[in-house]
């Protein structure tokens, strides 16, 4: 999605970031079931989340040398969701999220998508559902790895994924504005909003 092209209504309701829990694009979908959000209620010294980012394969051509850290978060979100696919009720601000332009977006909301549709999908359903899409034997190998923790605990390494792609997605936006020659009053206005937000 294009930069000059954001989600519909965004301009009266702008993301709340980072702790926000409001309805978001798919507030209708059914969210009636869960995960426990009771947890153990202790903190664990490593997340699901740092263990995927050591051992996962990318999804797509190899990394560069260094860390990108933008893909890693994508990744890490990918890769619960695909052993989780209820996670998908817990994204808020899919519209926002997708006009990231990062590798692995596009993919991120398709399986969101999927599984939103097709509630109550499994595993091994979902991959069978993707079954000609062109990344399947990555998605295939990075559904295999175990996962590390609880489920109380992996589904909060979710939600702080989510919660950083919309952050991000809110900060590419407010640069896109920046960068502009000028603004009119809308987006002046829209610019305005996105900082008090991000503050």
């Amino acid at each position: 999605m294009s930069q000059g092209r954001m989600p519909e209504g965004y301009l009266v309701s702008v993301p709340q970031l980072p702790n926000d829990r409001g309805p978001g694009r798919w507030a209708n979908g059914d969210r009636s079931a869960r995960f426990d959000r009771n947890g153990t209620g202790g903190r664990r010294p490593r997340t699901a989340a740092d263990r995927i980012l050591a051992e996962l394969p990318t999804l797509s051509a190899p990394r560069p040398a260094g860390v990108d850290h933008r893909r890693s978060l994508v990744r890490t979100a990918i890769s619960l969701l695909l052993t989780r696919p209820l996670l998908a009720t817990e994204v808020e601000h899919l519209d926002w999220i997708e006009t990231l332009d990062q590798p692995g977006i596009p993919l991120f909301v398709e399986l969101v998508q999927l599984a939103l549709h097709r509630p109550g999908l499994s595993t091994g359903a979902l991959l069978e559902a993707l079954g000609e899409h062109p990344q399947i034997d990555a998605l295939q190998k990075l559904a295999a790895q175990p996962l590390a923790g609880d489920e109380a605990g992996l589904l909060e390494d979710f939600r702080g994924c989510v919660r950083k792609l919309r952050q991000q997605a809110v900060e590419q936006r407010v640069e896109w504005l920046k960068a502009q020659p000028a603004l009119d009053d809308e987006a002046k206005s829209e610019l305005r909003a996105l900082i008090s937000h991000r503050l």
